[in-house]
């Protein structure tokens, strides 16, 4: 994404276009951390209350994000996309 931000910002017409383009990326990055940041407290709460699941969540995203990567890699991803957008 940040190679494309750059492509994009050295190749808009002005300094200032570039700047701007940069500059909503920088702040679309950073509002993430900064909301977890404000709500450190209600997170600390989160995370005790529900810490026993994070192990699992994470095992289940693993398996997740290797499915998605086969179907990618195998071209399924394209055909499912294409018998979604049909069904819509």
């Amino acid at each position: 994404m940040l190679a494309g931000i750059f492509v994009l910002a050295g190749a808009s017409g002005s300094i200032t276009q570039g700047a701007l383009l940069l500059a909503a990326y920088s702040a679309g990055l950073m509002l993430p951390f900064l909301a977890a940041g404000l709500a450190n407290g209600w997170t600390s709460w989160l995370l005790r209350k529900h810490g026993r699941w994070l192990g699992t969540a994470t095992k289940v995203s693993g398996v997740l994000l290797v499915l998605l990567g086969i179907a990618l890699f195998t071209g399924l991803l394209g055909t499912l996309s294409g018998y979604l957008a049909l069904g819509a």
